[in-house]
């Protein structure tokens, strides 16, 4: 059902439609009083749209049954009821899974209008075609709806915009069925139709709502209707990407993320599938003149008008080409095809990148990595020169992290604005916790947006720029260091044509070098990194506990680095930017063949993007530090309102699962900011000490760009999926876990236990609310806090942690831990470090020289290794 009427707000407007196109009458002459008939077909349709669809549809049939009565008389009072109550339970039938009575239902309403109704006149005709014709085409009954399109092409129709329209899909729509029953001659002569009325139609309205009964037209063509689409189907494939879901038998089902990309089912346009016929047929000849002839004139027609929301369906028909060329092995038209995708691309992700929130820009950038894969799998397949791997270098290093830029930009404006309002906004997005269920996830959704529409003037939206100037960019700004990637890839098959498993890419660059390598399956290298966080995050149990690791960390030293680095990692200073499980693990407890960690061969330090190294590091302010320990847990809530306050715990929420937890004071965390203090202060740098009930949120909300925070605390990582029973899409119980990004890693503070308790109060402080601290001009954050640099890295972008929420923040680098971490040897390590610091080392030099000093006593990785350095500056 969800794949015919993908939003439920169709049949509001279907409520809307009957109402409006049966204008009342008094009964007369035995006709059904056609207002009292509404009234009937809104109720009904409410209450399927309730869930209680087996009583709409049974209420549906026996109102069809009245109509069908009445409509030997062939009057309108007769005619349009029946039709709009056959769509409806059509439409019911096909939700309960019930598809031969639900088609039986719609052909029986086109019969109607063929029998009844002249030309394309009535406004539904359309609209229940397509629902037929898609409810045909999932269930593979294409020759059923066959003669009724055959039908609606032989009447000439009119010259109204919306037959136009609806002329150039039903072409489309005889294109795709012939294809589907293998009738290549009627596939081509249908799609080549529709193909030259899509080219007629460039620049005319189209009737953007097709629901039932309701035709308007649209702020523009269908170019510009597709324009909004896609970025609406971006948007919110946020929402499916922060839920899975569990069938009623208990087992769990893909996440369900639609493909929104060139290679997703939704590229459905006459050109796409023309380009594929000619491709499955090997008529070569035919896809470079369709190339050359009348696609050449679509797209310059198109790029003409210079539309500042870009070109959607033109992107993907470039990508399309692009892919059939390299099936046929017509390289250089592969690439070119390829360069033009991306080029839209970049205009179009662009503008987009401003106008949604960054948060729900997740499918968004990844319909840009769709198509370098593909540039990445054409340049595998044709063995492209060493001299072209710098453009498609640049072209992955830009992709990115390009959330976490966004959101840095998004929270400097926050920061910064002059208006109270949004302010507040702001903040009440930070404190929401929107994870109780899943329409407070939608709630939280839709307000960022409106937020986010007020905010997009003064966003700068990310750029992109020619892959080889960027990674041209990358070696200026390096100098000595070495630059190392590992991206999560989906190589695509263009002979099978479709994307294969998941497989990590390293790239090593520096200011003479670029090696990029395959490093496998990511299933297989995720199983060896596992095997390695497990004995580096868990304390020793036994004499061969280390030998263990070191096994470990030399198997994940061959399988990700040595292809890249080869067997030791020459001595120096690295830069790593680093995808899926990776994210997770410190570099520097990696060994090579000399068995030696590579700690011992130079500093490593974390960015979440190549576009953090490129950014201007902004202005120091010369304020004092500002450190937090000793917090007291048991603090009492403040007066402070915070928005989750009003709202009852729901069983099985995130709130009702920390009920259960109690956090204990941390004495040693108390001595480790007395001696962080006395360090700073005697390296000349100004401090205060945040500790007991003064620890709070309310305490460090207020605070503008210290020169250094310190934070020693409990560091919580709260990923507890909230699960909700819905009704399925076909009936039947299915369970959704849903969560949401910067809402696991949390630091407690002040009054933590009665948040815990309650539910109430800013006890908790999210990595939501840190990433809109004013760390502006902050020169280093420590995070000295268990697990606080963990988090979820999708592909492509930064981990959700507490680590990366400081650096949005304005923070120009942080120190987190990636595990559990013992409070003597954290202590203890801190204090190694601010003496560096103060003996005016670099902050990687810093920290190197701590863990290495905490080797020696105790070399097992457990616990030296946690701590690891994130950010665009290393204190140069």
């Amino acid at each position: 059902m969800s794949k015919i009427f993908q939003h439920a707000a169709a049949r509001a407007v279907l409520v809307a439609a009957a109402v409006a196109v049966l204008p009342g009458h008094a009964r007369a002459q035995g006709f059904p009083d056609e207002a009292v008939h509404a009234q009937r077909l809104v109720m009904l349709v409410r209450q399927g749209m309730s869930g209680k669809t087996a009583q709409a549809a049974a209420g549906l049939d026996m109102l069809v049954a009245q109509d069908e009565l009445c409509r030997p008389a062939a009057d309108a009072r007769c005619q349009r009821p029946l039709i709009l109550a056959l769509g409806a339970s059509g439409e019911m039938h096909a939700h309960l899974g019930q598809i031969d009575l639900a088609l039986d239902r719609l052909a029986r309403a086109l019969d109607v209008y063929q029998a009844d109704v002249p030309g394309l006149g009535v406004k539904t005709y359309p609209t229940l075609f397509n629902t037929m014709a898609a409810l045909c085409a999932i269930h593979h009954r294409e020759t059923r709806v066959l003669p009724y399109l055959r039908a609606a092409l032989r009447d000439p129709g009119t010259d109204r915009m919306r037959d136009r329209w609806f002329r150039q899909g039903a072409w489309q729509r005889l294109g795709q069925l012939a294809v589907a029953t293998g009738d290549v001659a009627t596939a081509e002569a249908a799609l080549s139709r529709a193909v030259d009325e899509r080219i007629a139609l460039i620049g005319v309205d189209y009737p953007g709502t097709n629901v039932v009964g309701n035709w308007r037209a649209s702020d523009g063509d269908l170019t510009m209707f597709r324009n909004q689409q896609q970025r609406k189907f971006e948007s919110d494939a946020y929402l499916a990407l922060g839920n899975s879901l569990v069938l009623g038998d208990g087992q769990e089902a893909p996440p369900p993320v639609p493909d929104v990309s060139w290679a997703g089912t939704g590229v459905n346009t006459a050109i796409a599938m023309l380009v594929d016929l000619y491709r499955d047929q090997h008529r070569v000849d035919d896809l470079v003149a369709l190339y050359d002839g009348r696609f050449a004139e679509y797209a310059r027609r198109e790029r003409a008008r210079a539309l500042p929301g870009g070109y959607a369906d033109l992107e993907a028909e470039y990508a399309r080409f692009a892919a059939a060329f390299g099936a046929a092995r017509r390289w250089p038209l592969a690439r070119a095809a390829l360069a033009q995708a991306l080029r839209l691309n970049a205009g179009r992700v662009s503008a987009e990148s401003a106008a949604v929130p960054a948060d729900q820009l997740v499918a968004a950038f990844a319909t840009r990595r769709a198509l370098t894969d593909l540039q990445l799998s054409l340049y595998l397949a044709s063995g492209a020169d060493p001299g072209d791997w710098p453009e498609l270098a640049g072209n992955i290093l830009q992709n990115k992290g390009a959330v976490a830029v966004m959101q840095a930009r998004r929270a400097a404006v926050l920061r910064h604005t002059p208006y109270a309002e949004e302010r507040w906004q702001g903040k009440f997005l930070d404190l929401f916790e929107p994870l109780d269920s899943l329409d407070d996830f939608k709630y939280a959704m839709a307000t960022s947006r409106q937020l986010q529409a007020r905010l997009a003037a003064r966003i700068a939206p990310l750029e992109f720029e020619d892959g080889r100037a960027f990674a041209t960019r990358m070696r200026s700004v390096l100098g000595k260091e070495r630059f190392l990637s590992v991206s999560l890839v989906e190589p695509y098959d263009v002979d099978r044509r479709r994307r294969g498993a998941r497989r990590y890419l390293g790239m090593l660059l520096d200011g003479s070098t670029l090696r990029l390598a395959d490093l496998g399956p990511a299933r297989d290298i995720d199983a060896q990194l596992l095997a390695l966080w497990t004995l580096l995050a868990r304390p020793p149990a036994s004499d061969g506990a280390a030998a263990d690791a070191m096994r470990a960390a030399r198997a994940a030293y061959r399988a990700v680095l040595a292809p890249l680095l080869g067997p030791d990692a020459p001595a120096g200073d690295y830069v790593a930017d680093l995808d899926g499980k990776l994210a997770g693990l410190p570099l520097d407890a990696f060994a090579g063949a000399d068995e030696r960690y590579l700690i011992d061969h130079g500093n490593w330090r974390y960015v979440s993007s190549a576009r953090a190294l490129l950014a201007p590091a902004g202005p120091a302010r010369p304020g004092p530090a500002l450190v937090v320990a000793g917090v007291d847990y048991d603090a009492p809530l403040s007066d402070d309102y915070y928005p989750q306050d009003d709202k009852p715990i729901v069983a099985g929420s995130r709130r009702a699962r920390m009920q259960g937890m109690r956090l204990s004071p941390l004495p040693q965390a108390q001595d480790e900011g007395q001696i962080v203090l006395d360090a700073l202060r005697r390296g000349g740098v100004p401090a205060t000490l945040l500790a007991g009930a003064a620890a709070s949120a309310e305490a460090l909300e207020a605070v503008h760009g210290p020169r250094i925070l310190h934070v020693a605390t409990h560091g919580l990582y709260l990923r507890f999926p909230v699960a909700e029973e819905r009704t399925g899409p076909f009936g039947g119980t299915v369970v959704i876990e849903h969560s949401a990004a910067y809402r696991n890693g949390a630091l407690a503070l002040a009054a933590a236990n009665a948040t815990l308790a309650t539910g109430k109060g800013g006890g908790i402080m999210y990595a939501s609310q840190l990433q809109h601290l004013d760390l502006d001009g902050t020169e280093l954050v420590v995070l000295s806090a268990c697990q606080s640099g963990t988090g979820v890295a999708g592909a492509g972008e930064a981990a959700d942690s507490l680590r990366q929420a400081v650096e949005i923040a304005g923070a120009q680098s942080s120190i987190s831990a990636l595990w559990e971490v013992p409070d003597g040897g954290t202590r203890d390590l801190m204090a190694a470090l601010y003496d560096g610091l103060g003996a005016g080392r670099r902050r990687d030099d810093a920290l190197r020289a701590a863990k290495l000093g905490v080797k020696k006593r105790l070399p097992h990785p457990f616990y030296w290794a946690p701590f690891v350095l994130g950010g665009a500056r290393s204190g140069e």
